[in-house]
């Protein structure tokens, strides 16, 4: 983990906004001068080493007054690390009242209560989700600007089938809104369905939906967007650094709903969701269309998991420009969900104006998706293209395995978006944004790579070809051959084994890399300069090898079809 992934997990783990709240003095504010700064750090500090009483502090109320930022009625080292993120313009999370309230078992979240409903609770002010017991979204929960939702590790949150106001049932944060769910390896969150298991199936209920404030390049005033799937929900902004919260070690099954035909919540909406945001092991399975998608902003993520989804395996547009690292997207050609048209990545810019800026430019590394050409899928029409880039994009995708798509390996869809690609290590076009295939296996797909419409500037669509293999060592070389063999098994869908190591390359293999594959030069400072092709280290054993980022004591992944 990259330096500063460790500071903003360390920020977004504990940290706090300021306000004065009921204090006497301003919260972290321990001299009192009307702001929270270096020098309230460095009183603090002192307190904590011993040095002086703190009985000045906080406009003569003492330590306990303002400094007591995670609110455990001590005054001590953790209080320090919280004031010097704040100070260093980290990501935070809460505000001095600290996560709020504990719901009991059994709760429902709703978007209107009756007062006499002691089931019913509107996020209105911070709130926790318990561990040990199942609580309920029930409809559209809109959490508002300032509250920070928390999900304890561990716990199980059933979204409605059936809501009480007939709505769908969706998770929304507003901008200003923040989730904290942070899940672990022994004890992962779970988001489901409130049907039985075995009885649960795709689009049960509409999933999670992030609204931050991130760029993006909607052509509306400050670039702001609106949710597609619901009303009035606006994202997007000036701030790349914005936080909408932390997830990790959380996995959402069986969401994503068609609100109206062509508008469709995705099982997890990233809407302008920004970098201060912490967001790594997470598992969308069984979604009822995209299983993750990007519209704009910036955050990076990393170990993702898209399984069983009804269209894309990850999707990109409005001007994302994040880094993904360790993502693995499978589909099943007999999903309850699956739609037939699928792609493992689908990029674009912007549907409504190409070259909208800024562009979509983000970086995907260490990438398996597998598609169902082996499950019996039919030629042209199911699991159909490793990635389709089109409407302008940019971005990178190195060190990537597709494999089993009926269609085509890659596809570029226009000229708007050929104008990218032919670039990177040749003459052709060398200005930025590019869109850049590199270090990446094209294997036993309908066609290796595939373009749609003709055009000859600035390089031909056999240029284009013949540089993805000579300079960014694009496998096969020949659009004719089947392609180099990883040593990914395919078929059959991995539903029995969620720690299942089918995906992992063969030890030796072409997808071991060498010296001129690292991801590191890709994503400086946002992702592992790793050497290997694909989502794991090839030769990975199953349970116990700490390659195996599938395998954790919490079985935080499952392929469950219902």
């Amino acid at each position: 983990m990259t330096a500063h992934r460790v500071l903003a997990a360390v920020a977004l783990a504990a940290a706090v906004t300021f306000a004065a709240d009921g204090w006497a003095t301003l919260c972290g504010d321990s001299n009192a001068n009307g702001a929270v700064d270096v020098g309230d750090a460095s009183q603090l500090l002192q307190y904590v080493a011993g040095l002086v009483s703190g009985d000045g502090f906080c406009g003569g109320a003492g330590p306990a007054d303002c400094l007591d930022l995670n609110r455990d009625a001590t005054v001590d080292v953790a209080d320090l690390v919280l004031l010097l993120n704040v100070v260093a313009g980290n990501a935070v999370l809460f505000e001095c009242t600290g996560r709020g309230p504990v719901v009991a078992c059994g709760t429902s979240l709703r978007s209107a209560c009756s007062p006499t409903d002691p089931l019913c609770k509107v996020p209105s002010a911070n709130l926790t989700l318990p561990a040990g017991c199942d609580t309920f979204i029930d409809g559209l929960v809109l959490v508002p600007a300032g509250v920070v939702l928390t999900i304890e590790p561990g716990a199980i949150v059933k979204g409605r089938k059936q809501s009480t106001n007939l709505t769908p049932t969706v998770l929304v944060f507003l901008q200003d809104a923040k989730l904290n769910a942070a899940g672990t390896p022994a004890a992962p969150i779970v988001l489901t369905s409130d049907q039985p298991v075995g009885s649960r199936n795709v689009g049960d209920w509409g999933g999670i939906v992030l609204n931050g404030r991130a760029p993006t390049n909607c052509p509306g005033p400050g670039g702001l967007c609106f949710a597609e799937g619901l009303t009035g929900v606006h994202f997007g902004g000036t701030l790349p650094g914005d936080s909408s919260g932390i997830v990790t070690y959380v996995r959402i099954e069986y969401a994503g709903v068609e609100v109206a035909p062509d508008n469709v919540l995705d099982a997890f909406m990233l809407n302008a969701v920004g970098r201060g945001t912490i967001l790594h092991h997470v598992q969308t399975n069984v979604a009822f269309e995209d299983c993750f998608e990007w519209f704009g902003g910036t955050v990076d993520a990393n170990h993702l998991v898209a399984s069983g989804c009804g269209d894309d395996m990850f999707d990109w547009q409005l001007a994302y420009t994040g880094a993904v690292q360790y993502a693995l997207g499978i589909q099943d050609v007999t999903g309850p969900g699956f739609s037939g048209s699928s792609n493992g990545l689908e990029a674009d810019n912007n549907e409504n104006g190409f070259d909208l800026l800024p562009r979509s430019d983000p970086r995907f590394c260490n990438v398996t998706v597998v598609g169902t050409k082996s499950q019996g899928g039919v030629a042209g029409q199911n699991g159909r293209r490793g990635a389709l880039l089109r409407r302008g994009t940019a971005g990178t995708i190195s060190n990537a395995i597709m494999t089993d798509f009926t269609e085509t390996g890659v596809r570029v869809a226009d000229a708007a978006t050929a104008v990218h690609a032919c670039a990177d290590d040749t003459t052709l076009q060398t200005t930025p944004p590019l869109l850049s295939l590199r270090n990446t296996i094209l294997f036993d797909n309908g066609n290796v790579l595939q373009m749609s419409g003709t055009w000859t500037t600035p390089c031909t669509p056999a240029e284009w070809l013949a540089m993805l293999a000579a300079a960014n060592h694009v496998l096969p070389a020949n659009v004719t051959d089947v392609g180099p063999d990883p040593g990914v098994l395919r078929a059959p869908y991995p539903y029995a084994n969620p720690r299942t190591t089918q995906y992992v390359p063969q030890a030796g293999g072409p997808a071991d890399g060498d010296a001129t594959t690292g991801c590191g030069a890709v994503a400086p400072g946002h992702v592992d300069d790793v050497r290997y092709l694909g989502a794991f280290r090839p030769g990975v054993t199953g349970p116990g090898d700490a390659g195996n980022w599938l395998d954790t004591p919490g079985d935080w992944i499952s392929f469950a079809a219902h």
